[in-house]
């Protein structure tokens, strides 16, 4: 289980969204890497819950739950004011293998607020 939070407000470039602010981890042996990355190794072989919940104050901001470098969903958070923060959730579950990485990926720049991720194994 690991739940990690990117608390600033600011623009944050394309890529691998970082979650350096770790609230809950357990059993996670490079953790490290996940808060400096933002990518999530597997270690253990299963079935993982991927749950994100960003903020932005822009239009359609578009992120993706990446797994190995191939996008598995993507969502869009909808919604707009110049002056709100608007948030947007996705979840998947994923079977993951030994050394596949899970991250969530920012389709653009944007401006991100107070967004979270949490893995967990469900079996």
């Amino acid at each position: 289980v690991v739940t990690g939070c990117y608390a600033g407000g600011g623009y944050l470039p394309s890529g691998p969204l970082k979650f350096p602010d770790i609230k809950t981890s357990i059993r996670v042996s490079d953790l490290s890497s996940f808060q400096s990355t933002g990518k999530f190794t597997c270690q253990v072989p299963g079935y993982y819950h991927i749950v994100t919940t960003l903020m932005s104050a822009q239009n359609n901001a578009r992120i993706d739950i990446m797994k190995n470098s191939s996008s598995i969903h993507w969502q869009y958070v909808t919604g707009y004011s110049n002056t709100y923060w608007t948030p947007g959730t996705a979840a998947v579950v994923l079977e993951l293998k030994t050394n596949d990485n899970v991250w969530i990926n920012l389709h653009s720049t944007y401006q991100i607020y107070q967004s979270c991720l949490t893995i967990f194994k469900i079996n």
